[in-house]
């Protein structure tokens, strides 16, 4: 089985290469959003929620976890919502105002739901 996490090792790694300035910081927030929503969606799995899995289903992972009673859950819920938001101005607009920010606080922000969804695994 794919190890997800290796997606944000990545996103780290390219974020401290000089190859490529724009695409790379693109990749980064990519990389960083797409692993932990395979993390998030795989703990989804497991609770045996409701995830679409059409367009939809990346809206719907980030509202489920946002349903939950559980404030970590709903902080989860919250980072996917913000690093989706990147990810698509990454992914699809020709000029991203605030790349860096981007980059640092979708790191970030991976960063926080990993360990909120490691320990939500315990």
């Amino acid at each position: 089985m794919f190890d997800w996490k290796k997606y944000l090792e990545l996103a780290r790694a390219l974020n401290t290469t000089s190859v490529g300035y724009e695409a790379r910081k693109r990749t980064v927030v990519s990389r960083a959003y797409y692993g932990i929503f395979n993390l998030a969606l795989q703990y989804a799995r497991a609770q045996k929620w409701p995830i679409l899995k059409d367009g939809n289903g990346h809206k719907s992972l980030s509202e489920e976890f946002r349903k939950q009673q559980d404030d970590s859950c709903k902080r989860v819920g919250a980072l996917l919502s913000q690093m989706r938001n990147n990810r698509n101005k990454c992914d699809y607009a020709d000029v991203v105002s605030g790349l860096d920010k981007s980059v640092s606080s979708t790191i970030a922000d991976a960063e926080e739901a990993e360990k909120i969804i490691d320990t939500l695994r315990k």
